[in-house]
């Protein structure tokens, strides 16, 4: 009796790849003989393969990072992802030194254990938003047209050495505090 009597290709398979042993001659056999491995026919096709998988996987962390954050006037957010686990803080309104930082101490503990990673990270963007009245963004977004047409930047783009106002996106920097998480 021959050994492929013995065992099936399914058990073979799952011995090479769920097996640590099967892993360590998988690996040996693939570092020994990968030339000739991926000269055939069915090496071409799994390089292939992983090649696809691996652009995909890229494709999909890329669109999974997107995040889109719908503000009304009214405070209501909508987000929006393509993947993604969004989680909401909600901060309590305190005044004194103590009591703030007895609010952020609160806030790191509501914060879920999935979360805690990103939200004591980096930060990305902060704002400061008071509503635009539809007379306010008719203005705005003339001024920048007129801008673009006359070939001169806008000047509220041009931020350096101002004060945050409304609607003040920052990218990795409260403008208040320095860099994000220095106080």
């Amino acid at each position: 009796m021959s050994w492929m009597e013995f065992v099936s290709r399914k058990q073979l398979a799952g011995w090479l790849l769920w097996s640590d042993q099967g892993q360590r001659f998988l690996s040996w056999l693939l570092r020994k003989h990968w030339k000739q491995i991926l000269s055939t026919e069915a090496g071409f096709a799994a390089s292939e393969w992983i090649r696809k998988k691996i652009i995909e996987e890229e494709q999909q962390s890329v669109a999974g990072r997107r995040i889109v954050i719908e503000r009304f006037p009214d405070g209501f957010l909508k987000v929006y992802a393509e993947k993604g686990d969004v989680v909401f803080i909600h901060r309590l309104a305190v005044s004194g030194d103590q009591a703030e930082v007895l609010e952020e101490q609160l806030a790191s503990l509501n914060c879920p254990r999935r979360a805690r990673e990103v939200y004591n990270g980096r930060v990305l963007a902060t704002d400061f938003y008071q509503g635009r009245t539809v007379d306010q963004e008719v203005k705005r977004q003339s001024r920048i047209a007129i801008s673009e047409a006359i070939g001169r930047p806008d000047p509220k783009k041009n931020r350096i050495d101002r004060k945050p106002g409304a609607s003040d996106n920052v990218v990795g920097v409260d403008r208040a505090l320095g860099q994000a998480g220095v106080v």
